[in-house]
C-alpha cells in the first residue's frame, strides 16, 4: 500500500516538474517570437504623437484637410493604442502580443468597462471618427485577432495607416518649403535665364504634383513605386544643375589680381550662380525628404539624402573658397564693407590732401547693391548633412477644436 502511494506521489512530482519545464520553454519561445515580430515591424519612420492643446494656436497652412488622412489619424487617436501600432520597437512589439490588451479599443483606457458579447471574446463599443461617434461595433480581443488574421497582416495594416500619416506630415512640410523656394525664384528672376528657370520650375512642378495627390499615392503601392522612380530622375536632374553652378563659381574665383571694375563684374556673375546654387541645394534637400517619404521607412534618412550630403560637402568647400577669395580681393582693393567705402586709385594722395579736410573725401563710396553682393557671399550659413536613421524620432499631430494639424517645428 505504502509502495503504491509512494509511486503515485513520485509520478505527480515528475509530472509537475515536466509541466513547469514545458511551460518555461513555451514562454521562452513566445518571448523570442515577440522579439522577431518587433524586429520585423521596425522601420526608419518616426513614431507619431498626437497632442491636444488649446494653448498652441496652430498654423492654418498645416491643417490636415484630406478626408482619408483625417480618418487614419482619427483611428490612431481614438481606436488604437498609439504605442502598439506606431512605435514599432521591441517594447511595443511585445505589447502588441500581450493577451491582456485589446487591439481595437473604444477608449484609450481599453475595454475593461465595455459590455461583453455573450459566448464570444468580443465586446460592444463605438468608434469615434472626426470627433463624432460612429456606429456601434463589435471589437475583437487582440490575441483572437492575431490568430484569425495573422501577425504580419495585423502589423502591415497598422504600418500602412501610420506611414500614410507620417508621409502626409513630411509632404506638408516639403510643400511649405517649395512655396518659399518659388518666392525666392521670383525675387531673383533677373539672375535666372529662361532655360535654367524652366528646368527648376519643372522639378518643383513634378514635386507639387506628388504632394497634391498624396492621399491617392500613399495608399497605393504601385503609385508609390512609380513616384519613387520619378523622384530619382528629378534628383539626377537637380544634381546636374547644382554641379554646373558649383563649377561656374569655382571658375570665377581663380583671379585675385584684378581691378575694382572687374571685381564688380565678377561679383554680379558670381551672385547669379551663387543664387542658383543655394536654390538647388534647398531643392535637392526637399527631393531627399520626398524620397524618404516614398520609401515608406525602407530607407534611412541618411540613405535617402545621399546625393544631398555629397553635394553639401562640395558646396561647403566652394563657399569657403568664395569667402576667402572675396576677403582677399577686398583687402587688396581697400574695400571696407562695414562703412561701405573703398580706397581706390591715388588714395594716399587724396588722404594727404583733401582727406585732411574731410577723411571721407579720400574714399570712394560703395554702392549699396555692391555691399549686399559682397555680404551675401561672405556670410553664408553652413548646413549640416543628414546622418540619422530617422528624419525625426517623433512627429507631432495637434488636435485642436476637433481638427488635426501637423505640428511642425520651425
Amino acid at each position: 500500500m505504502w509502495l503504491f502511494i509512494s509511486i503515485v506521489i513520485i509520478s505527480l512530482i515528475i509530472f509537475l516538474i515536466y509541466n513547469l519545464k514545458s511551460k518555461k520553454i513555451i514562454n521562452n519561445s513566445d518571448e523570442k517570437e515577440r522579439e522577431i515580430l518587433a524586429n520585423n515591424i521596425s522601420s526608419s519612420f518616426p513614431s507619431i504623437q498626437i497632442v491636444e492643446s488649446k494653448d498652441i494656436i496652430p498654423n492654418e497652412k498645416n491643417k490636415i484637410k484630406d478626408i482619408d488622412i483625417k480618418k487614419a489619424i482619427s483611428i490612431i487617436d481614438n481606436t488604437v493604442p498609439n504605442s502598439i501600432i506606431i512605435g514599432r520597437n521591441i517594447k511595443t512589439g511585445k505589447e502588441l502580443l500581450n493577451n491582456n490588451r485589446s487591439f481595437f479599443s473604444a477608449s484609450k483606457k481599453g475595454t475593461e468597462n465595455m459590455m461583453r458579447v455573450k459566448g464570444t471574446n468580443q465586446v460592444y463599443g463605438a468608434q469615434v471618427i472626426e470627433n463624432k461617434i460612429d456606429k456601434q461595433t463589435k471589437f475583437i480581443n487582440e490575441n483572437q485577432m492575431i490568430k484569425k488574421a495573422g501577425k504580419d497582416a495585423l502589423v502591415n495594416a497598422g504600418f500602412n495607416m501610420a506611414s500614410m500619416v507620417v508621409g502626409q506630415y513630411y509632404m506638408n512640410e516639403i510643400n511649405n518649403k517649395l512655396d518659399d523656394l518659388k518666392d525666392t525664384i521670383s525675387d531673383i528672376s533677373d539672375y535666372l535665364d529662361s532655360e535654367y528657370k524652366g528646368r527648376i520650375a519643372h522639378i518643383i512642378s513634378k514635386m507639387k504634383e506628388i504632394i497634391d495627390n498624396k492621399s491617392e499615392i500613399l495608399s497605393n503601392e504601385f503609385s508609390i513605386d512609380k513616384r519613387y522612380d520619378e523622384i530619382l530622375e528629378l534628383e539626377s536632374e537637380c544634381s546636374k544643375l547644382l554641379g554646373q553652378a558649383n563649377e561656374m563659381i569655382k571658375s570665377n574665383i581663380t583671379e585675385v589680381e584684378i581691378d575694382y571694375n572687374k571685381y564688380e563684374k565678377k561679383l554680379k556673375e558670381l551672385y547669379k550662380w551663387f543664387s542658383r546654387q543655394q536654390i538647388l541645394q534647398k531643392l535637392l534637400l526637399e527631393i531627399g525628404n520626398l524620397r524618404y517619404v516614398l520609401a515608406k521607412g525602407n530607407e534611412t534618412s541618411k540613405f535617402s539624402h545621399t546625393q544631398y550630403n555629397n553635394y553639401l560637402l562640395q558646396i561647403n568647400s566652394i563657399i569657403e573658397s568664395l569667402e576667402n577669395w572675396n576677403n582677399l580681393v577686398c583687402k587688396k582693393l581697400g574695400i571696407d564693407v562695414k562703412v561701405a567705402r573703398r580706397s581706390g586709385k591715388f588714395f594716399k594722395l587724396k588722404k594727404n590732401t583733401i582727406g585732411k579736410i574731410n577723411e571721407e573725401w579720400a574714399y570712394h563710396k560703395l554702392d549699396e547693391n555692391i555691399v549686399n553682393l559682397i555680404e551675401s557671399q561672405t556670410n553664408v550659413k553652413r548646413l549640416e548633412p543628414y546622418t540619422n536613421k530617422k528624419q525625426d524620432e517623433i512627429i507631432k499631430i495637434q488636435k485642436y477644436n476637433g481638427e488635426y494639424y501637423n505640428l511642425i517645428e520651425e
